[in-house]
């Protein structure tokens, strides 16, 4: 299953794949968030699809092309920074805003292990 939503301690973190961003919340209360930031995860049309987060570590998987990682610090007041370069994936797949991802040719999720 894809993870379009985290919550890491005090924040709340969000693909949205039709802007090509992640957004981080603040949870201020059990009914109240606050936008942080919006911040891009890759170039052209990325398409993100599925984010985690381990220990202020924070990992954005793109869907377009044949797939692609963004990879952020998250401050205890839930402010993202980008970490390096985007890393591409060759997985065979092609995905654009005509072409569609299938499932079956393109990454679905990140994620990490048990122990990071």
């Amino acid at each position: 299953a894809q993870d379009p939503m985290v919550v890491a301690g005090r924040c709340l973190l969000a693909v949205n794949a039709g802007s090509g961003t992640v957004s981080s919340f603040s949870i201020d209360s059990a009914s109240s968030i606050s936008l942080v930031g919006t911040y891009a995860t890759g170039e052209v049309y990325p398409m993100p699809i599925s984010v985690a987060e381990k220990d202020g570590l924070v990992y954005v998987l793109n869907a377009a092309g044949s797939g692609s990682i963004q990879g952020f610090t998250l401050s205890n007041g839930c402010d993202m920074s980008p970490i390096g370069d985007l890393i591409e994936l060759d997985q065979g797949g092609a995905v654009s805003p005509t072409d569609p991802p299938s499932g079956l040719a393109t990454p679905t999720e990140v994620g990490f292990t048990p122990d990071g």
